[in-house]
Protein backbone atom coordinates (compact mmCIF):
# COMPACT_ATOMS: atom_id res chain seq x y z
CA UNK A 1 0.00 0.00 0.00
CA UNK A 2 2.84 2.37 0.84
CA UNK A 3 4.34 1.92 -2.62
CA UNK A 4 0.98 2.62 -4.20
CA UNK A 5 0.56 5.88 -2.23
CA UNK A 6 4.07 6.95 -3.25
CA UNK A 7 3.25 6.26 -6.87
CA UNK A 8 0.03 8.27 -6.58
CA UNK A 9 1.89 11.20 -5.04
CA UNK A 10 4.45 11.13 -7.84
CA UNK A 11 1.72 11.00 -10.45
CA UNK A 12 0.03 13.93 -8.77
CA UNK A 13 3.20 15.94 -9.07
CA UNK A 14 3.55 15.07 -12.72
CA UNK A 15 -0.04 16.13 -13.23
CA UNK A 16 0.52 19.50 -11.54
CA UNK A 17 1.49 21.08 -14.86
CA UNK A 18 -1.40 23.28 -15.95
CA UNK A 19 -2.40 23.99 -19.53
CA UNK A 20 -3.44 27.65 -19.71
CA UNK A 21 -3.30 30.72 -21.93
CA UNK A 22 0.02 32.53 -22.31
CA UNK A 23 1.42 35.47 -24.17
CA UNK A 24 4.72 34.36 -25.69
CA UNK A 25 7.40 36.43 -27.44
CA UNK A 26 10.13 34.69 -29.44
CA UNK A 27 13.17 36.89 -30.10
CA UNK A 28 15.86 35.76 -32.53
CA UNK A 29 19.19 37.56 -31.98
CA UNK A 30 20.32 37.68 -35.59
CA UNK A 31 23.88 37.06 -36.70
CA UNK A 32 24.76 34.80 -33.79
CA UNK A 33 24.49 31.56 -35.76
CA UNK A 34 27.25 32.72 -38.11
CA UNK A 35 29.51 33.57 -35.18
CA UNK A 36 28.87 30.11 -33.71
CA UNK A 37 29.66 28.44 -37.06
CA UNK A 38 32.93 30.37 -37.32
CA UNK A 39 33.81 29.27 -33.80
CA UNK A 40 33.35 25.64 -34.84
CA UNK A 41 35.89 26.02 -37.65
CA UNK A 42 38.75 26.94 -35.30
CA UNK A 43 41.01 24.12 -34.17
CA UNK A 44 41.18 23.60 -30.41
CA UNK A 45 44.90 24.18 -29.89
CA UNK A 46 46.81 26.53 -27.60
CA UNK A 47 47.94 28.78 -30.46
CA UNK A 48 44.31 29.58 -31.23
CA UNK A 49 43.32 30.44 -27.66
CA UNK A 50 43.00 34.21 -28.19
CA UNK A 51 41.02 33.75 -31.42
CA UNK A 52 38.75 31.22 -29.75
CA UNK A 53 38.07 33.55 -26.83
CA UNK A 54 37.31 36.43 -29.20
CA UNK A 55 34.91 34.35 -31.31
CA UNK A 56 33.28 32.94 -28.19
CA UNK A 57 32.59 36.47 -26.97
CA UNK A 58 31.09 37.33 -30.36
CA UNK A 59 28.81 34.30 -30.33
CA UNK A 60 27.71 34.83 -26.73
CA UNK A 61 27.80 38.62 -26.73
CA UNK A 62 24.19 39.26 -27.74
CA UNK A 63 22.70 37.04 -25.02
CA UNK A 64 25.12 38.49 -22.47
CA UNK A 65 24.10 42.02 -23.44
CA UNK A 66 20.44 41.02 -23.23
CA UNK A 67 20.92 39.83 -19.65
CA UNK A 68 23.14 42.70 -18.47
CA UNK A 69 21.55 45.67 -20.25
CA UNK A 70 18.11 44.85 -21.64
CA UNK A 71 16.59 42.95 -18.72
CA UNK A 72 17.56 45.47 -15.99
CA UNK A 73 16.14 48.38 -18.00
CA UNK A 74 12.98 46.47 -18.94
CA UNK A 75 12.47 45.52 -15.29
CA UNK A 76 12.85 49.17 -14.28
CA UNK A 77 10.30 50.28 -16.86
CA UNK A 78 7.85 47.51 -15.91
CA UNK A 79 8.03 48.32 -12.21
CA UNK A 80 7.97 52.09 -12.47
CA UNK A 81 6.53 54.03 -9.48
CA UNK A 82 2.75 54.32 -9.18
CA UNK A 83 0.97 57.25 -10.79
CA UNK A 84 0.86 60.51 -8.77
CA UNK A 85 -2.79 59.95 -7.80
CA UNK A 86 -1.97 56.61 -6.11
CA UNK A 87 -1.72 58.21 -2.64
CA UNK A 88 -5.32 59.42 -2.93
CA UNK A 89 -6.72 55.94 -3.48
CA UNK A 90 -8.53 54.00 -0.78
CA UNK A 91 -6.81 50.93 0.75
CA UNK A 92 -8.99 48.64 -1.40
CA UNK A 93 -8.17 50.62 -4.53
CA UNK A 94 -4.45 50.52 -3.72
CA UNK A 95 -4.62 46.75 -3.32
CA UNK A 96 -6.42 46.44 -6.64
CA UNK A 97 -3.89 48.74 -8.32
CA UNK A 98 -0.99 46.61 -7.05
CA UNK A 99 -2.74 43.40 -8.09
CA UNK A 100 -3.30 44.57 -11.65
CA UNK A 101 0.24 45.95 -11.89
CA UNK A 102 1.84 42.69 -10.78
CA UNK A 103 3.93 41.01 -13.48
CA UNK A 104 4.67 37.28 -13.85
CA UNK A 105 7.02 37.68 -16.79
CA UNK A 106 9.41 34.76 -17.35
CA UNK A 107 12.50 34.61 -19.55
CA UNK A 108 13.84 31.43 -21.17
CA UNK A 109 16.79 31.39 -23.56
CA UNK A 110 18.53 28.81 -25.72
CA UNK A 111 21.22 29.20 -28.37
CA UNK A 112 20.58 32.59 -30.06
CA UNK A 113 16.88 32.73 -29.11
CA UNK A 114 15.20 34.44 -26.15
CA UNK A 115 11.63 33.61 -25.11
CA UNK A 116 9.59 35.93 -22.88
CA UNK A 117 6.25 34.61 -21.65
CA UNK A 118 3.55 35.12 -19.03
CA UNK A 119 0.15 33.60 -18.18
CA UNK A 120 -2.83 35.68 -19.28
CA UNK A 121 -5.15 35.34 -16.35
CA UNK A 122 -4.99 36.28 -12.68
CA UNK A 123 -6.19 34.11 -9.77
CA UNK A 124 -9.03 36.62 -9.34
CA UNK A 125 -10.12 36.09 -12.93
CA UNK A 126 -8.99 39.51 -14.18
CA UNK A 127 -7.33 39.75 -17.60
CA UNK A 128 -3.58 39.86 -16.94
CA UNK A 129 -3.15 42.97 -19.04
CA UNK A 130 -0.11 43.93 -16.99
CA UNK A 131 1.73 40.80 -18.15
CA UNK A 132 1.02 41.75 -21.75
CA UNK A 133 2.43 45.21 -21.02
CA UNK A 134 5.55 43.62 -19.50
CA UNK A 135 6.18 41.50 -22.60
CA UNK A 136 5.69 44.42 -25.00
CA UNK A 137 8.02 46.65 -22.96
CA UNK A 138 10.65 43.87 -22.92
CA UNK A 139 10.34 43.49 -26.71
CA UNK A 140 10.65 47.24 -27.31
CA UNK A 141 13.65 47.55 -24.98
CA UNK A 142 15.34 44.60 -26.69
CA UNK A 143 14.92 46.10 -30.16
CA UNK A 144 16.20 49.57 -29.26
CA UNK A 145 19.19 48.60 -27.11
CA UNK A 146 20.44 45.72 -29.26
CA UNK A 147 20.12 47.66 -32.51
CA UNK A 148 22.10 50.37 -30.75
CA UNK A 149 24.84 47.78 -30.35
CA UNK A 150 24.62 46.62 -33.96
CA UNK A 151 22.65 43.47 -33.16
CA UNK A 152 19.43 43.11 -35.18
CA UNK A 153 16.51 41.19 -33.72
CA UNK A 154 13.59 39.47 -35.43
CA UNK A 155 10.68 38.12 -33.45
CA UNK A 156 6.97 37.70 -32.80
CA UNK A 157 4.57 37.75 -29.90
CA UNK A 158 1.31 35.78 -29.81
CA UNK A 159 -1.28 34.32 -27.46
CA UNK A 160 -2.15 30.64 -27.16
CA UNK A 161 -2.29 27.65 -24.85
CA UNK A 162 0.89 26.42 -23.29
CA UNK A 163 2.48 24.38 -20.56
CA UNK A 164 5.16 25.74 -18.24
CA UNK A 165 7.68 23.24 -16.90
CA UNK A 166 9.48 23.38 -13.56
CA UNK A 167 12.63 24.26 -15.49
CA UNK A 168 11.11 27.56 -16.59
CA UNK A 169 10.44 26.54 -20.18
CA UNK A 170 7.21 26.98 -22.14
CA UNK A 171 5.77 24.40 -24.53
CA UNK A 172 2.63 24.16 -26.61
CA UNK A 173 0.79 26.05 -29.35
CA UNK A 174 1.58 29.47 -27.83
CA UNK A 175 5.31 28.94 -28.33
CA UNK A 176 4.98 27.19 -31.70
CA UNK A 177 2.71 29.88 -33.14
CA UNK A 178 4.99 32.71 -31.97
CA UNK A 179 8.00 30.85 -33.36
CA UNK A 180 6.31 30.31 -36.73
CA UNK A 181 5.33 33.98 -36.94
CA UNK A 182 8.89 35.09 -36.26
CA UNK A 183 10.28 32.58 -38.76
CA UNK A 184 7.81 33.05 -41.62
CA UNK A 185 6.11 36.43 -41.24
CA UNK A 186 8.41 38.90 -39.45
CA UNK A 187 10.79 39.06 -42.43
CA UNK A 188 12.98 42.02 -41.56
CA UNK A 189 14.23 42.97 -38.07
CA UNK A 190 10.99 43.66 -36.22
CA UNK A 191 8.72 41.94 -33.70
CA UNK A 192 5.30 41.20 -35.18
CA UNK A 193 2.10 40.82 -33.20
CA UNK A 194 -0.14 37.83 -33.86
CA UNK A 195 -3.85 38.04 -34.68
CA UNK A 196 -5.00 36.50 -31.39
CA UNK A 197 -3.02 39.04 -29.40
CA UNK A 198 -4.44 41.83 -31.56
CA UNK A 199 -7.96 40.60 -30.78
CA UNK A 200 -7.20 40.24 -27.05
CA UNK A 201 -5.84 43.79 -26.88
CA UNK A 202 -8.97 45.09 -28.60
CA UNK A 203 -11.13 43.27 -26.05
CA UNK A 204 -9.13 44.73 -23.16
CA UNK A 205 -9.53 48.25 -24.59
CA UNK A 206 -13.29 47.64 -24.72
CA UNK A 207 -13.44 45.94 -21.30
CA UNK A 208 -16.90 46.62 -19.89
CA UNK A 209 -17.66 48.08 -16.52
CA UNK A 210 -17.54 51.32 -14.57
CA UNK A 211 -15.76 49.97 -11.51
CA UNK A 212 -12.12 50.37 -10.53
CA UNK A 213 -11.10 47.02 -12.04
CA UNK A 214 -12.50 47.88 -15.46
CA UNK A 215 -10.98 51.35 -15.39
CA UNK A 216 -7.47 50.09 -14.58
CA UNK A 217 -7.68 47.29 -17.16
CA UNK A 218 -8.59 49.81 -19.87
CA UNK A 219 -5.88 52.20 -18.68
CA UNK A 220 -3.12 49.58 -18.94
CA UNK A 221 -4.58 48.30 -22.23
CA UNK A 222 -4.17 51.82 -23.65
CA UNK A 223 -0.52 51.70 -22.63
CA UNK A 224 -0.17 48.38 -24.45
CA UNK A 225 -1.87 49.80 -27.54
CA UNK A 226 0.62 52.69 -27.57
CA UNK A 227 3.44 50.15 -27.96
CA UNK A 228 2.22 48.64 -31.24
CA UNK A 229 1.43 49.99 -34.69
CA UNK A 230 0.47 48.66 -38.11
CA UNK A 231 3.22 48.09 -40.67
CA UNK A 232 3.07 48.50 -44.45
CA UNK A 233 2.02 44.87 -44.89
CA UNK A 234 -0.91 45.17 -42.47
CA UNK A 235 0.83 43.33 -39.62
CA UNK A 236 0.96 44.87 -36.17
CA UNK A 237 4.46 45.12 -34.76
CA UNK A 238 6.14 46.45 -31.62
CA UNK A 239 6.61 50.19 -32.14
CA UNK A 240 9.85 50.64 -30.20
CA UNK A 241 10.54 54.05 -31.77
CA UNK A 242 6.99 55.34 -31.43
CA UNK A 243 5.72 58.05 -29.07
CA UNK A 244 4.26 55.52 -26.61
CA UNK A 245 7.54 53.78 -25.86
CA UNK A 246 9.54 57.00 -26.19
CA UNK A 247 7.46 58.48 -23.37
CA UNK A 248 7.82 55.37 -21.19
CA UNK A 249 11.58 55.14 -21.68
CA UNK A 250 12.10 58.91 -21.45
CA UNK A 251 13.46 59.18 -24.99
CA UNK A 252 15.82 62.07 -24.30
CA UNK A 253 18.01 59.81 -22.21
CA UNK A 254 18.32 57.40 -25.16
CA UNK A 255 18.78 59.93 -27.97
CA UNK A 256 22.31 58.69 -28.66
CA UNK A 257 21.19 55.05 -28.66
CA UNK A 258 18.66 55.93 -31.34
CA UNK A 259 21.27 57.77 -33.41
CA UNK A 260 23.73 54.86 -33.16
CA UNK A 261 21.01 52.38 -34.14
CA UNK A 262 20.00 54.55 -37.09
CA UNK A 263 23.60 54.70 -38.34
CA UNK A 264 23.88 50.92 -38.04
CA UNK A 265 20.70 50.44 -40.07
CA UNK A 266 21.84 52.87 -42.78
CA UNK A 267 25.27 51.23 -43.04
CA UNK A 268 23.78 47.73 -43.24
CA UNK A 269 21.34 48.81 -45.94
CA UNK A 270 24.03 50.47 -48.06
CA UNK A 271 26.55 47.65 -47.62
CA UNK A 272 23.96 45.04 -48.68
CA UNK A 273 23.23 47.08 -51.80
CA UNK A 274 26.95 47.17 -52.66
CA UNK A 275 27.22 43.40 -52.11
CA UNK A 276 24.17 42.83 -54.35
CA UNK A 277 22.55 41.02 -51.44
CA UNK A 278 19.02 41.78 -52.66
CA UNK A 279 17.26 39.82 -49.92
CA UNK A 280 18.90 41.59 -46.98
CA UNK A 281 19.03 44.93 -48.80
CA UNK A 282 15.23 44.83 -49.10
CA UNK A 283 14.82 43.91 -45.44
CA UNK A 284 17.07 46.72 -44.25
CA UNK A 285 15.25 49.11 -46.61
CA UNK A 286 12.04 48.42 -44.66
CA UNK A 287 13.84 48.90 -41.36
CA UNK A 288 15.46 52.12 -42.58
CA UNK A 289 12.08 53.49 -43.68
CA UNK A 290 10.71 52.82 -40.20
CA UNK A 291 13.66 54.57 -38.51
CA UNK A 292 13.52 57.58 -40.80
CA UNK A 293 9.75 57.90 -40.38
CA UNK A 294 10.16 57.94 -36.59
CA UNK A 295 13.32 60.09 -36.53
CA UNK A 296 11.55 63.50 -36.22
CA UNK A 297 10.06 62.47 -32.88
CA UNK A 298 13.44 61.52 -31.51
CA UNK A 299 15.19 64.55 -32.99
CA UNK A 300 12.56 66.79 -31.49
CA UNK A 301 13.21 65.33 -28.03
CA UNK A 302 15.64 67.42 -26.01
CA UNK A 303 18.81 65.46 -25.46
CA UNK A 304 19.44 65.00 -21.77
CA UNK A 305 22.58 64.24 -19.85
Amino acid sequence: MAKKRTHQKSASRRGSFELRYYAVAVLDLLGQKQAIRELGKIELIEENRSTLVEKLKESFGARDLFKKAVLPLADKLIHHPPAPGFSNLSPNQKGLYRRLRASRLRIWSFSDTVVAYAPLGSPQGDPAVRDLYSILVTCATTMLLLLGEGIPVRGAVEIGTGLETRDGEIYGPAFVDAYDLHENIAGYPRIVVGDRLRAALHNMLEYRGNNDVAFLIREIARLCASLVTEDQDGMLFVDYLGPGFRQIIDGGHYYQVFQTALEFVKNEHESRIKLRDCKLAARYAWLRQYFEARAPGWNATDEKT
